[in-house]
């Protein structure tokens, strides 16, 4: 009898079962290996609180390599951006005013993201950019980066270890801000002119002496500036008599041809008059509810005065401030007024700033009409539309023409040509906030200006805003 030789049972399934195993085991080994590279790459991305990563085939505008590496030792700024980002085009000019004031503190550097150099170097032009603009031509960035749009800003400390992160368009005063949380101490450690650390500027004017002599109003009391070279001023508290240390001036009026007569607004105290420069002063207040005053204008020889009460609204003095009387006009009382401002030609032409919008009246207050300042299409040459609208806070005539108007905006100092009804951001001021702004007559003929930040920071121009000098700083 002739034995079948049968195959063992399940050999087959066996080895399918064997291979199954070892398929498994290869795919998990896979997944591993995938996982720790994707980790890898994920705890080198770019987060709060770690370094930031090291860039990859980054050259300036001529090609030479550069490394993050090179910029550590300071804190700075790194702003990824393109020049068809709509946003960048808003935000260019905060990043130049910043680099212009602080860069001796924080360096401020940008990346742009896989664009032609001839079209990075127009931009570069056409801006005005001063700081360090590098190229990313293979667009290596965005992905250690994380980037989800443009731009992107990130602040590191002097180790570069991320400490704040910022999408869209960022503010000159968030980055004031930023700083702080970025080092931990204020960006103006020792306060800058009169302004103490965290303190705000509210007015100022320059006296008809030559020389830039500054009386500025602050939240706590009236300085005097005077120049001491090198940039550097002298500062003086005026008005100690007339308790005016400690007290919240919001706004400072000098009027031109009025010998030694000066006016300020303050918020406990009314109105008060100096007749002799400031040595001396005394109330003007008869016909004022007992009430914050928040924007003063005066005429030429300052003998009409315009004031703003708070929940009072529009006063008027045909005396120089011996006495007021309401005006019953059409701007409700409960407007938050910050500033006021009268033709030096026209003693019926005002302007009064409140919230986004500057209203106008050509009779002495009663009626107002509103007009908004928009500058449209900002820098056409460069795609995507953007229309600025920044918001007043001061306005002051021109002596020699009062149909240009120079205002403090929340965007820098802005020009009009129409008597204030329309304006136009000068692009020689820097783009931040400012929040006074005067005007005189300067022994040439010129017009001389000088504009206030919050922080203290003062900016002076001797040709009508053709150009400007930081003064104070």
């Amino acid at each position: 009898m002739v034995e079948e030789t049968i195959p063992a049972a399940g050999q087959p399934a066996g080895r399918k079962k064997a291979l199954a195993k070892l398929l498994a085991s290869l795919m998990l080994l896979g997944s591993m290996v995938v996982t720790l590279v994707y980790n890898q790459t994920i705890s080198n991305r770019a987060k709060i609180g770690n370094k930031l990563p090291e860039w990859k085939e980054v050259t300036t505008l001529e090609g030479k390599p550069v490394k993050l590496a090179d910029f550590l030792g300071k804190p700075f700024v790194l702003n990824l951006t393109t020049t068809w980002c709509i946003s960048c085009k808003r935000e260019t000019p905060v990043l130049q005013a910043f680099h212009e004031r602080y860069g001796d503190r924080m360096s401020m550097l940008a990346i742009d993201i896989r664009e032609p150099v001839d079209t990075v170097r127009a931009y570069l032009t056409d801006f005005g950019i001063t700081y360090p603009l590098f190229l990313d031509r293979k667009s290596n960035i965005p992905l250690p980066y994380n980037v989800r749009g443009y731009p992107e800003t990130w602040f590191a400390d002097a180790g570069g270890i991320a400490r704040k992160f910022w999408q869209g368009p960022i503010e000159f005063e968030q980055m004031q801000q930023f700083y702080q949380e970025t080092t931990g101490r204020p960006i103006d450690p020792d306060g800058v002119g009169p302004v103490p650390p965290g303190g705000h500027a509210h007015a100022v004017a320059l006296t008809p002496e030559n020389g830039g002599v500054l009386l500025v109003g602050t939240h706590t009391g009236l300085f005097r500036g005077t120049p001491a070279g090198e940039g550097r001023y002298e500062w003086e508290p005026v008005g100690q008599a007339a308790k005016l240390s400690g007290e919240e001036v919001t706004a400072v009026e000098i009027p031109a041809g009025a010998q030694g007569t000066v006016f300020v607004a303050t918020r406990n105290l009314g109105v008060l008059r100096s007749r002799d420069a400031g040595r001396t002063w005394e109330p003007a207040n008869n016909g004022l509810p007992p009430r914050p005053v928040n924007a003063l204008a005066a005429s030429l020889p300052g003998s009409r005065l315009y004031a703003w009460v708070a929940e009072a609204g529009l006063f008027r003095s045909r005396d120089g401030g011996d006495t007021w009387e309401p005006i019953r006009g059409n701007a409700p009382a409960y407007l938050q007024v910050t500033s006021l401002a009268l033709n030096p030609r026209d003693e019926n032409h005002l302007l009064l700033t409140v919230g986004a919008a500057v209203l106008v009246s050509s009779d002495g207050g009663n009626l107002w009409r509103e007009v908004r300042l928009k500058e449209e299409n900002f820098m056409p040459q460069w795609p995507g539309r953007i229309d600025l609208e920044p918001v007043p806070f001061d306005a002051a005539f021109d002596p020699s023409n009062p149909d240009i108007v120079y205002y403090a905006t929340s965007d820098g100092i802005w020009k009009s040509g129409d008597g204030g009804l329309t304006a136009k951001w000068l692009r020689e001021s820097h783009m931040r906030r400012m929040s006074s702004i005067t005007a005189s007559r300067g022994a040439d003929g010129k017009t001389r200006l000088a504009a206030i930040a919050p922080n203290g920071d003062t900016y002076a121009s001797a040709d009508g805003g053709k150009s400007w000098q930081l003064v104070v700083r």
